[in-house]
């Protein structure tokens, strides 16, 4: 993982195919919640790396983080790696000053909402101050994907780059994202929720990915439809809440039919298969009934 998101960082860095960079073509980058800085440590080898600022609001994880910046200097020179790596303890950008250069921002390990406080807070929404910084690379669990999506369309940043990967069982969606001379942007449910990019993949771990997607979705409508049918049955049923749930049902039934879409079956194909189902089910149920009658009656 820290391999693809050095990787999407960097894309492009020293070649023309990023506007940011100093003079010399070297680009300042933050950690944000950092861990163990190893991805830090792993970018500051890297010609096109002028620094990384490694970030972390735990004083425990620095103190693992400070080690290994030791190990790292004892392996490539310490001194080379104390120019390049600056160890912070403070909550996301906060630990950068407002003045302070900064180019490429990656965020990992925490979740979307997480994320989104950071970068809001940092002043890299759309009416954010922070100027300078032109890439965000963002790592967040794949159930928080088309929240990332959705908050970088509306503040100003465009998807470059998307790709999965999995770690302890766990899959991650890396989102490499460049400032938007344009503005904000709406992305349809279909990006939204799997990628304008990953859409148009068709590997295993996309179907997957998908097919998670799918299971999630199917899973939170049954909660919100039973909690739909729970408003209706009170006494006194509140109108805006229950109005707020079909809203709510309905947002799922939307991104159900995107998903199943994705994986080549309409609506009406998946309403049929149902029924089929439910007619087989009812079926087999009619057959046992009647061959239970016919065996009591056979032994009056």
């Amino acid at each position: 993982r820290f391999d693809a998101l050095a990787t999407f960082a960097l894309a492009g860095v020293g070649g023309g195919g990023f506007a940011g960079g100093g003079a010399g073509g070297g680009v300042v980058v933050a950690d944000v919640c950092c861990g163990h800085a190893l991805l830090a440590l792993g970018m500051c080898e890297r010609e096109e790396v002028e620094k990384v600022i490694a970030i972390d609001r735990s004083e425990l994880e620095l103190v693992v983080a400070r080690q290994n910046v030791r190990r790292g200097g004892e392996v490539v020179g310490e001194a080379a790696v104390s120019a390049r790596v600056a160890l912070r303890e403070g909550d996301g950008l906060a630990a950068i000053e407002p003045n302070e250069r900064l180019d490429i921002v990656v965020i990992a390990g925490v979740g979307g909402n997480t994320m989104t406080r950071i970068l809001t807070d940092g002043g890299l929404a759309l009416d954010g101050v922070r100027q300078g910084v032109m890439r965000l690379v963002l790592n967040p669990p794949a159930k928080d994907a088309a929240q990332m999506r959705r908050w970088c369309a509306a503040n100003g940043w465009e998807i470059t780059n998307e790709s999965l990967v999995v770690e302890n069982g766990t899959m991650h969606v890396i989102l490499c994202v460049d400032r938007n001379s344009s503005g904000a942007c709406e992305l349809s449910m279909r990006d939204e929720i799997i990628g304008p990019l990953l859409s148009k993949q068709s590997s295993d771990l996309v179907k997957l990915y998908i097919k998670k997607r799918l299971e999630w979705v199917r899973e939170v409508r049954r909660q919100a439809s039973q909690n739909l049918q729970r408003l209706k049955r009170q006494a006194t049923p509140d109108a805006m809440a229950i109005a707020e749930g079909e809203i709510t049902v309905k947002h799922y039934d939307d991104m159900e039919e995107v998903l199943l879409d994705a994986m080549g079956i309409s609506i009406e194909d998946q309403k049929r298969r149902v029924e089929e189902q439910f007619q087989e089910s009812m079926k087999r149920g009619f057959q046992g009934f009647v061959e239970g009658d016919r065996e009591l009656r056979d032994g009056e």
